[in-house]
């Protein structure tokens, strides 16, 4: 289930980010494009953030289930970390 839901989000990000580049990188704005260029610096950066914050929060769980405090096993099996 959670491996569908992710193939999904992926194709339709994906597809997302060719209706995004063709909105922001417009034939006006050439050679220099500086809206465009901002919009993916800004996505960028929001990416590297997101990804902060899931190794933390991923990080925490694992701690957790190694210091046993968790009311079920990560993922439902035994012994589960996630890797970071």
């Amino acid at each position: 289930m959670v491996i569908s839901v992710q193939s999904a989000l992926t194709v339709s990000m994906g597809g997302m980010g060719g209706i995004i580049a063709s909105t922001v990188y417009r034939a006006e704005d050439a050679p220099r494009y500086l809206p465009g260029l901002g919009v993916t610096i800004c996505a960028q950066g929001l990416l590297i953030f997101l990804v902060g914050v899931t190794h933390i929060h991923f990080r925490r769980l694992n701690q957790t289930a190694v210091e046993g405090k968790l009311e079920k096993p990560l993922e439902g099996q035994p012994g589960f970390l996630y890797t970071l």
